[in-house]
């Protein structure tokens, strides 16, 4: 009888080992961006560097906010090697490393990691759990990409192109670059006649219908890919409505998230969205928004999110386009 004890003691400690802690991180990467808004910079990389070590964040971009504070503290070594980690694993765009910052110390270790860009990806494909998986999702999501770059077609808006406007709209990011902004913006989203817009409606409509009917096909087949997240995001305008997407997806991806597979605030972003439309409010405050403040960090407590502090609350709900998210 001790024995069997002894056996299940184990198997259950090992269970409980085995499953990441999502909320610690939450509230770890939360509390990080809090320390760099307030310009607490080692504190920040400190909490930055423990939500690291849980597992892989949500963001590629929180690594590259993490390079950045280690390279104003003078660690280039540590810069470095968040910058790699974003690309190794989570294969951030070469042009978002460049131009997050011009810190000094931070485009040197930037500049000298692009250079050896295809190395660091090579890298990344290689940890791919599951290749076969990941290249047909990618397949989905060229699909989708193609299907929303249709006007680019009518306005002769090559990849070069539309690369410069980006990088240019990048650059003139100050109040008083406003006019210059408007330029960059008008080629990047030029103005469809009614008619083409309704044209391409359809299309969207038609190609998410396909690619979400793939994805399900994959998951049967190969289990929840986090790249998928992107064409699932693409049905919220029918999150709460009987469909048959939601009806493969919701139960799914729940029991993923009892198993410790996937984040337990995962639907979040779904709830906000859907909510903010319906009540001019978002339930948790992880989509721009406005906030109840008597019921969102009871709502947030109840899928692992960390509590806003009244500040926060305050900035979002007196702010023209809802405040930052978290």
């Amino acid at each position: 009888m001790k024995t069997k004890i002894l056996i299940l003691f184990v198997c259950v400690t090992t269970l409980s080992f085995g499953q990441i802690d999502f909320k610690k991180q939450a509230e770890l990467l939360l509390n990080a961006r809090r320390a760099e808004n307030k310009n607490l910079k080692t504190q920040a990389l400190k909490l930055y560097q423990e939500g690291f070590s849980i597992a892989q964040p949500q963001r590629s971009i929180d690594y590259l906010h993490a390079s950045l504070l280690a390279a104003e503290l003078g660690k280039a070594d540590l810069s470095r090697n968040f910058i790699i980690a974003a690309i190794e694993k989570m294969k951030i765009e070469k042009s978002t490393i460049i131009t997050f910052s011009e810190n000094a110390t931070y485009q040197l270790c930037a500049k000298k990691i692009a250079k050896n860009y295809n190395r660091h990806l090579e890298q990344f494909y290689r940890n791919l759990k599951d290749p076969v998986a990941y290249f047909k999702i990618q397949k989905i999501l060229n699909r989708d990409e193609e299907t929303r770059k249709m006007s680019n077609y009518y306005f002769g808006l090559t990849p070069e192109i539309s690369n410069a406007a980006f990088d240019s709209l990048m650059k003139y990011n100050k109040p008083k670059d406003s006019l210059i902004r408007k330029k960059y913006q008008s080629i990047l989203w030029p103005k469809l006649s009614k008619e083409k817009k309704e044209f391409h409606q359809k299309a969207f409509v038609y190609a998410d219908s396909l690619n979400v009917r793939a994805l399900i096909d994959i998951t049967k087949e190969h289990g929840w890919q986090k790249e998928g997240e992107m064409i699932l995001w693409h049905q919220r305008g029918i999150y709460d409505k009987d469909s048959w997407v939601w009806d493969f997806f919701k139960p799914y991806i729940n029991a993923e998230i009892k198993k410790g597979n996937i984040r337990p605030f995962f639907w979040a972003r779904f709830e906000d969205h859907s909510s903010f439309f319906k009540t001019g409010k978002t339930v948790y405050g992880f989509w721009p928004g406005k906030l109840d403040p008597e019921t969102v960090n009871e709502k947030r407590k109840s899928i692992g999110l960390p509590p806003l502090t009244q500040e926060e609350i305050n900035s979002r709900n007196n702010s023209k386009g809802g405040g930052n998210a978290f």
